[in-house]
């Protein structure tokens, strides 16, 4: 009798909750998913984390998404704070990215190449984490504040990013209502041409590396003129929507906490001398 290798064929789909979201769902809702835990074809297809996440998936993959919840728990608290940070910066690119480029260079919107400093302990669990977790947090980010775009500008070059009628994602009117646009394929966007190399080996990466190092350090106030060298690496940024600062500030404490002077005025020069999103200026 000849061994049989089940593939873990599944489809995952994420939205983060915290405590009180969780909550806020239906005790009947959550009942529903623990009475569909393990049936051959259940009426919901669920599984839950309280005050983590809500996965749904097909029972075929429940081993490998039970796996997924395991690598995420796994990873070190500095792994954990680093993905979530890679999730925003992602998200945060994408939004102004598109904005900056379709009035510029649309045909920059055709290919997205995403590089990432590999990790060199544990690698693999927090890469295999990174590629699975995070265009499902995206696609969620995306369904609860749509990307803006401009009706005047042209985005043929990004079309092959965008789902068919037909293709849209169940989620999308279970959770969030009939799209009333465009949806963006935010996991093509993503696996589409995504790598962790070697820093030392990917001139990119090392770009990236000391830009943000210089970044840390103005707002460390490392530099003897910590403002002058912000004003000159803000020139490098793409300026926010009005009443959104370049930078976004991340924090793990539910109530929002005043940033020191020095770094508030570091924000404001960076604000003042990034390029402008809009090519005309109201």
């Amino acid at each position: 009798m000849k061994n049989q290798q089940h593939s873990a064929s599944y489809r995952l789909r994420w939205r983060a909750l915290n405590i009180d979201e969780w909550r806020e769902i239906p005790p009947a809702k959550r009942e529903a998913f623990e009475k569909s835990k393990g049936k051959k074809n259940p009426p919901v297809r669920g599984a839950d984390i309280p005050g983590r996440y809500f996965l749904d998936f097909y029972e075929s993959g429940k081993r490998s998404v039970e796996q997924l919840a395991s690598d995420l728990a796994s990873l070190s608290p500095q792994l954990h704070v680093q993905l979530q940070c890679q999730v925003r910066l992602v998200d945060d690119v994408l939004r102004r990215g598109m904005l900056y480029f379709v009035q510029r260079d649309p045909v920059t919107l055709g290919q997205f190449k995403w590089r990432i400093d590999q990790k060199t302990s544990p690698k693999a669990t927090f890469e295999k984490t990174f590629k699975l977790i995070t265009p499902g947090f995206l696609q969620s980010m995306a369904a609860r504040e749509p990307a803006i775009s401009l009706q005047e500008e042209d985005y043929s070059y990004f079309a092959p990013y965008l789902y068919g009628a037909s293709e849209v994602p169940e989620f999308y009117s279970e959770h969030y209502g009939k799209p009333k646009g465009d949806v963006i394929n935010i996991g093509k966007i993503m696996r589409e041409n995504l790598e962790f190399p070697d820093s030392q080996e990917d001139a990119g990466v090392q770009i990236a590396d000391l830009l943000a190092s210089g970044l840390r350090r103005c707002l460390r106030r490392e530099f003897n003129n910590s403002e002058a060298v912000m004003a000159d690496l803000a020139q490098l940024m793409i300026g926010n929507i009005r009443g959104k600062y370049p930078i976004q500030l991340l924090g793990f404490d539910p109530q929002e906490q005043p940033v020191e002077r020095h770094v508030a005025t570091c924000i404001k020069v960076m604000d003042k001398f990034s390029r402008h999103m809009l090519t005309e200026q109201p």
